[in-house]
């Protein structure tokens, strides 16, 4: 009876310490990002437009053909300015929107320079980047040197690019 009694005290702090084990490793999955990489099918940190769209097969580039008075303004533009695409490859938003920015900073020239950034659903930054605190994707987020100028969130008012030679004059 004695033996058997240690028995179920043993197998109970068993379970529970396999308990408590199970939810810290859950609780260190939504800390560390890391993890994302190595559980589920969605990138997180940057990545190239050669890299998103070799391996994110719905981030199709598709013909867009764009107002090209905005696209002569923008060209137009002397200033050096930063883009950061904020965006989730998980987002079916992102997944329309992504390729069109792209194709749209790849006609405008040198004075745009494209950076790609993909989050988690949760929308956590993980890397040292100018951007913060991002609600929804994909958001575009434009910069003069370390100023940030503008945002663009989820979808454009107009266009793209009529938001874009709208936000830039």
């Amino acid at each position: 009876m004695k033996a058997s009694k240690l028995f179920l005290i043993i197998a109970f702090l068993f379970f529970i310490l396999s308990c408590s084990q199970a939810n810290q490793q859950k609780s260190d999955l939504s800390k560390d990002h890391s993890n994302y990489k190595a559980s589920v099918s969605w990138h997180v940190g940057t990545i190239s437009k050669e890299q998103l769209f070799t391996n994110y097969k719905k981030f199709e580039v598709s013909n867009v053909e764009f107002n090209q008075e905005d696209i002569a303004l923008l060209k137009n533009n002397d200033n050096a300015i930063d883009i950061w695409l904020v965006f989730g490859t998980w987002c079916h938003d992102s997944q329309r929107e992504v390729p069109r920015i792209i194709k749209l900073i790849e006609q405008l020239g040198v004075n745009y320079k494209l950076h790609l950034y993909a989050v988690a659903p949760d929308k956590k930054i993980m890397d040292t980047i100018p951007v913060s605190s991002i609600k929804y994707t994909p958001t575009l987020v434009l910069f003069s040197g370390d100023t940030e100028l503008a945002r663009i969130i989820e979808t454009p008012q107009q266009s793209w690019e009529s938001d874009l030679a709208a936000l830039l004059r």
